[in-house]
């Protein structure tokens, strides 16, 4: 049992997603906690509550239904889910080449469509439960802004490479080139109310909405079926193998038996999986909730309908028309000296960052006769994996599966994460045609992590660490381009 090092904290800082309207707060289907479940999900933001949608849907018709038992230390959504930027961005043109240099332009093609799949599956699930006006979603597209010609230059490059190679090896995929437009200097000033950028490339793919409204929408469909059992405010503490092949599950209220448990904690994760410490780790986002106001109104300027990144997407930042054009900022970690790497406790806030983020939105779009005015600052903890990949299937003993490590990415990947892990606790093949398994199963990783510690001496420097680990992960994915429709 591994003991608790990274567990989330009881007094949050309060997002602005988090408005106190949860209809699933506090909530447990039974008084008391189960003794046992077939199936137990850790964690109900968006991978937990995909998750619990998925396996309900995948065995409503099925004779013998497992029973499914989701537990969260806080509320749904209360974790990253509920304090992110409020973006569904999968990735399209962004460092192509470079990535494409490391793993193949056929490889890095099929990982983004891999993100394009996830958005457009769960843009059409939101769209045909009717939730599209609760979960506030807004399909305008997300803009990546430059603030130097050269950075600009190399975009546009990519973004010819990236289409160069999409007509190549996908021709008849158009999921990936749902309009990128590349705006020059004039219309990108115009359109983004800002001199400050030379350039910007908007992707007509990306969307925006409520994350915390979209996971009650898939938790309050998923407790329609009475074989699922939701128990908020209920800290896990230990996971390890019981008599039986069954998992024992230590909570403050109690102990769970289970056949199987799926960890979707993400930034927590490597606190109940030792063989995810060091691989997974978390770090601490920092988002603000702000107006621009004209100074002589006090009116909110509406500036953009649609999502946007700049500082090569250190910055995120959207304007909600939903909330009297509230906006809604986060990033500059670079502010930070640690960059907030390691930071668990999101109960604080730092002081650097938001002064960071308030000067960036001050001298960036409130112009003459305008001003910022904050609302409030929150932070919430991602789980970066040490490959910036997200860790989906078994881990360790049978019967045990982690969906995590997005390393801030995860709006467009944890909806298919999940579902492609509801496959594997069943028993299933992935059908998802763009999963990757040498990229993504735990199993191939930790392999060839094994591998590279056996036969690299250790007073070798961590260059040649990352040189040989790179060309392993390289491997592995070009000969997972062959297996991978077998998957």
């Amino acid at each position: 049992m591994a003991m608790a090092e990274h567990l989330p904290h009881p007094n949050p800082t309060q997002s602005y997603w988090l408005d106190g309207n949860d209809p699933f707060a506090g909530y447990r289907s039974t008084q008391d906690l189960p003794q046992y479940a077939d199936i137990v999900i850790l964690g109900c933001g968006i991978t937990g509550a995909s998750l619990a949608h998925a396996l309900a849907k995948a065995t409503e018709l099925d004779d013998t239904r497992p029973t499914i038992l989701i537990l969260d230390a806080r509320d749904p959504a209360g974790g990253a889910t509920g304090r992110n930027g409020g973006h569904l961005g999968p990735s399209t043109f962004q460092h192509f080449r470079a990535r494409a240099a490391q793993l193949s332009e056929q490889v890095w093609l099929r990982r983004m469509l891999f993100e394009q799949k996830c958005a457009k599956d769960l843009r059409e699930l939101i769209i045909a439960e009717g939730w599209t006006e609760y979960v506030q979603l807004v399909q305008k597209g997300t803009v990546q802004a430059f603030d130097t010609l050269e950075e600009f230059q190399e975009a546009k490059i990519d973004v010819k490479a990236y289409k160069e190679a999409l007509a190549r090896f996908f021709p008849g995929e158009k999921m990936l080139d749902e309009g990128l437009e590349v705006w020059e200097t004039e219309k990108a000033q115009k359109e983004l109310c800002s001199t400050r950028f030379v350039g910007a490339i908007m992707n007509r793919g990306g969307a925006q909405l409520w994350p915390a409204r979209l996971v009650y929408s898939l938790v309050g469909k998923s407790l329609e079926y009475p074989f699922v059992n939701l128990q908020t405010r209920t800290l896990v503490t230990g996971v390890e193998r019981s008599q039986g092949n069954c998992w024992s599950i230590s909570t403050h209220r109690g102990r769970v038996i289970c056949s199987k448990v799926v960890h979707c904690t993400n930034g927590y994760v490597a606190t109940l999986v030792p063989e995810l410490q060091k691989r997974i780790y978390p770090v601490r986002g920092q988002v603000m909730s702000a107006k621009v106001n004209d100074t002589e109104t006090h009116v909110p300027l509406r500036l953009w309908d649609f999502g946007m990144n700049m500082n090569e997407g250190h910055e995120y930042i959207v304007q909600r028309a939903y909330n009297a054009n509230t906006i809604v900022f986060g990033g500059s970690r670079w502010s930070s000296p640690s960059k907030e790497v390691n930071e668990s406790n999101d109960a604080r806030t730092n002081v650097a960052i938001t002064d960071s983020l308030t000067a960036i939105l001050s001298t960036t779009f409130a112009g003459p006769g305008s001003r910022v005015a904050v609302d409030k600052v929150w932070t919430g903890i991602m789980g970066f994996s040490e490959d910036e990949q997200p860790w989906v299937g078994p881990i360790g003993q049978e019967g045990q599966f982690v969906a995590a490590g997005y390393t801030g990415h995860g709006m467009p990947n944890a909806f298919a994460c999940a579902g492609v892990v509801a496959e594997q606790v069943l028993g299933r093949p992935v059908t998802n045609p763009y999963f990757l398994p040498d990229m993504m199963l735990p199993s191939s990783r930790l392999k060839w992590a094994a591998r590279l510690s056996s036969t690299i001496p250790a007073h070798q420097s961590t260059r040649w660490k990352s040189f040989l680990k790179i060309a392993g992960v390289t491997f592995l994915c070009v000969f997972g381009t062959y297996c991978v429709s077998k998957w």
